[in-house]
């Protein structure tokens, strides 16, 4: 491929892959949903916000001053964004969230380009720039404010870097794998999957040494974080872990199996699965030809998307669908690459890339909603937290949107399922649909802590979401005061005072899509 072709193909991936993502952020939706809860990133992006606006101002890793609880899973990602509030307020925090996102999403594709090339040559590392840019999943992490994309670079780079040390374990190499592995645990709760695979991975290629050096490193750091975060919050893990990770085992796996089929159908992701499994089959092949020589066909992009899925199966998929399975999108990218032969021509190479890359477009723009596009939005989270600090200053509110309510408001903050709440947390799930991260409430608990203002869904009857129906508010003392519309557009009206109306009122703004409510105590 000519020189000046490659890097104009390329230029135009970049080009699609951030200004798509920067779409996505001024006229999508971070969340599966015709509502305008995730208009302005996901909700849960706001509360690592939180956590990184309480740390500049000096009260520390807290969300509610005073109250050490481990509301967020992101420890590197809060530090990175919080530099963010010396230039900037609970205003523009999103944006500088966005900016950094397309950053680090642009350094990804380089990385992988760079990867591609070396392994490939300019066809392939082209088509497979275009095939990562058109991840419309990774538009949406992007868009989110969450630090799905800060865990994609380290992901890609720490596969690269263990394909380096095991290929030449010099002592640099095996340096930055270090790096990257503690960089990997800090920046998720589950970031020492991938560390693990690459240790086990360097034990099959039979790196020893490099491999013993990660692991020792490895525990070292990661029990420092550990007793840290023991020592600092009271729980060895954060309480999304506890809150998220709930149910039957089986129903986990069906909604896991369930989601991972929408993906593979509806953005793309079955052909590159295919690529890794036919990939993978082959390799196991060789292996079973060579015992002496068992793991040497074996390649990381082959091992770690099998133990990935065990992982998405056992924590049950995810609230918010697809993030944790972007990283399958480079692995099957490279399966795809490296299952095509070498001498594949000029024509039937960017003929296969134009078809994946419209198996990954069309479908979510025809039926996912996060994807309807309406430059008009507005956000009723970000409305009504502001509402809330304006109105009701010295407050205290209990709301299952902690993040968004939370910062706008600058209230203290209850959470009615859990992330917040280390006693929520810790209870056994209190519904029968399965839904990560929306399991676990006690309407009593909530209502005895007595808050001041409780903000939370409604549905016509007057009963709240989470088991806080009006049998058990209106005895305790709360009434509806204001209903808070939540569709997409900014509407003409957007909240209304409901106070003092009867109920056959109430219940008609609530039809009319004011279904987000807003009780004070009497």
């Amino acid at each position: 491929m000519k020189s000046r072709l490659f890097h104009i193909g390329l230029a135009a991936a970049f080009v699609v892959l951030l200004g798509g993502s920067l779409i996505q952020a001024l006229g999508g939706s971070s969340g599966q949903t015709t509502t305008s809860v995730h208009s302005w990133g996901n909700d849960d992006a706001y509360i690592s916000y939180r956590y990184a606006k309480n740390l500049i101002d000096g009260n520390g890793l807290v969300f509610n001053r005073g109250e050490r609880t481990e509301a967020y899973s992101n420890f590197l990602y809060v530090l990175m964004v919080a530099p963010g509030f010396w230039v900037t307020g609970t205003d523009g925090i999103y944006f500088f969230s966005l900016v950094l996102n397309l950053a680090l999403a642009g350094a990804a594709l380089g990385i992988f380009v760079r990867y591609l090339l070396h392994q490939h040559g300019k066809a392939k590392a082209l088509a497979g720039a275009w095939l990562f840019a058109c991840c419309l999943p990774l538009w949406v992490a992007n868009a989110s404010g969450m630090e799905t994309t800060l865990v994609l670079l380290i992901s890609l780079a720490l596969w690269f870097g263990v394909e380096r040390a095991a290929l030449a374990p010099n002592p640099r190499a095996i340096a930055a794998l270090v790096a990257l592995m503690i960089l990997s645990v800090l920046a998720r709760a589950d970031g020492f999957i991938m560390p693990g695979v690459a240790i086990l991975y360097l034990l099959l290629k039979r790196r020893f040494r490099p491999a013993a050096i990660c692991a020792v490193s490895l525990l070292v750091a990661g029990g420092a974080y550990e007793l840290w975060r023991y020592h600092y919050y009271g729980y060895p893990l954060p309480n999304s872990y506890y809150v998220k990770v709930a149910g039957p085992f089986a129903t986990r796996i069906a909604h896991a199996s369930d989601q991972l089929s929408e993906a593979e159908i509806f953005e793309g992701l079955l052909g590159l699965l295919l690529a890794w499994a036919f990939g993978l089959i082959d390799a196991l092949r060789d292996c079973a030809k060579k015992l002496r020589l068992i793991a040497d066909p074996l390649r990381f992009d082959l091992l770690f998307p099998g133990v990935w899925l065990v992982y998405w199966f056992y924590i049950g998929g995810d609230h918010f669908w697809d993030r944790f399975l972007i990283v399958l999108y480079p692995m099957g990218i490279v399966a795809l690459m490296n299952y095509l032969p070498e001498n594949t021509g000029a024509k039937p190479l960017p003929f296969l890339a134009v078809l994946l890359v419209a198996l990954e477009v069309v479908p979510p723009f025809d039926r996912d909603p996060r994807f309807d596009l309406d430059f008009r939005k507005y956000d009723v989270w970000v409305m009504t937290g502001k509402f809330l600090g304006q109105n009701y200053p010295g407050k205290t509110v209990a709301t299952g949107a902690l993040g968004k309510i939370g910062l706008f408001s600058g209230l203290y903050t209850e959470d009615i399922l859990g992330l917040g709440d280390p006693v929520i947390a810790h209870l056994p799930i209190n519904r029968a649909t399965f839904d990560p991260g929306h399991m676990k409430f006690d309407p009593d608990y909530t209502l005895g802590r007595r808050p001041d203002l409780i903000a939370n869904w409604i549905l016509p009857s007057g009963d709240m979401y989470y088991g806080l129906i009006r049998a058990k508010y209106q005895p305790a003392g709360y009434h509806i005061e204001y209903l808070m519309n939540t569709g997409r557009e900014f509407p003409a009206v957007p909240y209304v005072k409901v106070e003092g109306m009867d109920n056959e009122d109430i219940r008609r703004w609530i039809n009319q899509g004011y279904d987000f409510a807003v009780l004070a105590r009497n």
